[in-house]
């Protein structure tokens, strides 16, 4: 009976524990608050530094508050500079400079380094605090043989292939030679007197990704050829025209890396325009441009269609271009310059594929721009009455590095000579501050770029006493 007793004892007992729990759960009363309140972190990635350690933040933020984001502390990355963080390690995240503010959500935040190349070219540069040096003498002259016309071009490493014209006395029957930069000096690679062929004075040059190297000329006989250098040897020429009336030749490739050629032609005595691509052995004209012209000429491909820059009869300037299956058009207004004389010209094209050209009209200097709709006039006033139009033919030339125009030209204003010059924030400046890089005398600049700014000009030197030369601009760190 005692155990019965007890054992009935215990089980009251037990259910007035849980009837007393069950009262308490549907109580009204709050539970005491905790001592723990949640708080994230903010951290810092190096995200491709190469040296030093990314800061480190040991505060814990509550959701709402803000940090204060650090500085790049130890961290350094070769040839690049620290540009703040990004909240994702590609930069499309939200960016944030050092000293900013950033407020905490309910999650760690990682921000990531950002890092911009160095650039030793035209991105922010300020060319007067590059530098011009002498490289070399690319060719000789003698007291009966000077350099009468001249070009300059980069291989696929960025080191300069030059030809020239050595006028032996006179006009008609000059020659023309080809060097190319081996690191240390130019390696003579022979030219017209080895394919046995006299040559005019006017020739162009370019140098293909296998690095072929090609010149355009017109022979003795008026007749217009090509040669190739390759393999320690020049080709037999390739002859674009048999008719004893062509001349003044401008050269390019395609996208193939075939020759395209333009050239100035007068069959019944009246002066024309031809443009033909070699394909194997076979010169294909591009049809229907019939057009009287002047003066020099310029060719470029883009988007492998020919552009052709070039004068009319009455010295107006145009540029057209060749569309499949429509025809030559006019780029932009016809005429690109409304009054006549233009001359001494040359075009460059940018990243847009958007030609740049460069040209003479008087006394002055001319750059304009294809905007896709109309030619863009960059600054003419501070080009005005500066070139030195004593001596023609002469030429100029225009160059583009990360789509900042270089141009050179031979000039009267201030010190004679040569002179290269930069248009950056919206103003014309001298390389390196140098008013003329060539003396007075000097003749036909030409100029080649790398795509780290370097700037090679090739000019027939009247200190060299007419040979070619050869001067580089490196821009500064």
């Amino acid at each position: 009976m005692h155990s019965i007793a007890r054992a009935a004892a215990c089980l009251l007992a037990l259910l007035l524990l849980l009837f007393a729990g069950a009262c308490s759960n549907d109580s009204t009363t709050a539970p005491e608050p905790s001592d723990e309140t949640t708080t994230y972190r903010l951290y810092y990635q190096g995200n491709g530094a190469d040296a030093g350690t990314a800061p480190v933040d040991t505060t814990g933020y509550e959701t709402g508050a803000t940090a204060i984001v650090a500085t790049a502390g130890t961290l350094t990355r070769t040839d690049h500079t620290f540009d703040g963080w990004n909240t994702a390690a590609d930069g499309s995240g939200t960016a944030y400079a050092t000293g900013s503010t950033v407020v905490m959500g309910n999650a760690d935040i990682t921000l990531y380094a950002r890092w911009e190349a160095e650039q030793t070219g035209p991105d922010g540069w300020d060319p007067t605090l590059g530098s011009w040096a002498y490289l070399s003498t690319a060719g000789a002259a003698s007291s009966d043989e000077a350099v009468d016309y001249c070009r300059i071009v980069l291989d696929t490493a960025g080191e300069p292939v030059a030809a020239y014209t050595l006028a032996s006395p006179g006009f008609e029957v000059p020659t023309q030679q080809a060097v190319h930069w081996n690191g240390s000096s130019f390696a003579a690679l022979g030219g017209s007197s080895d394919l046995g062929q006299n040559v005019r004075r006017f020739f162009d040059l370019t140098c293909d990704a296998d690095d072929r190297i090609w010149i355009a000329t017109t022979d003795g006989s008026d007749n217009g050829r090509i040669y190739c250098y390759e393999n320690n040897a020049w080709s037999t020429p390739y002859q674009a025209t048999n008719d004893g009336y062509t001349f003044q030749a401008a050269f390019t490739l395609d996208q193939a890396g075939a020759p395209v050629l333009a050239l100035r032609t007068r069959p019944s005595g009246v002066q024309t325009l031809a443009v033909m691509r070699l394909a194997g052995t076979q010169w294909t004209a591009f049809p229907g441009l019939e057009t009287g012209f002047d003066n020099n000429l310029a060719i470029a491909m883009i988007d492998d269609e020919p552009y052709v820059m070039y004068a009319n009869s009455m010295q107006y300037g145009h540029v057209t271009r060749y569309v499949t299956g429509t025809g030559w058009q006019a780029v932009g207004a016809s005429p690109m310059h409304p009054s006549n004389s233009v001359n001494s010209y040359a075009m460059a094209v940018d990243s847009q594929g958007q030609p740049w050209v460069i040209y003479r009209q008087g006394g002055d200097v001319h750059v304009r721009w294809f905007d896709g709709t109309d030619w863009i006039v960059v600054d003419t006033e501070a080009l005005e009455n500066i070139v030195d139009t004593s001596s023609w033919p002469d030429t100029m030339d225009i160059a583009l590095i990360d789509d900042v125009p270089v141009i050179a030209f031979k000039t009267t204003a201030g010190a004679r000579g040569l002179r290269v010059m930069a248009y950056v924030d919206e103003a014309w400046v001298n390389l390196a501050g140098v008013t003329t890089v060539g003396t007075a005398g000097s003749h036909y600049p030409q100029l080649a770029v790398t795509d780290d700014g370097v700037i090679y000009l090739g000019y027939s030197d009247a200190d060299a006493g007419g040979a070619m030369s050869i001067k580089a601009y490196t821009p500064a760190d």
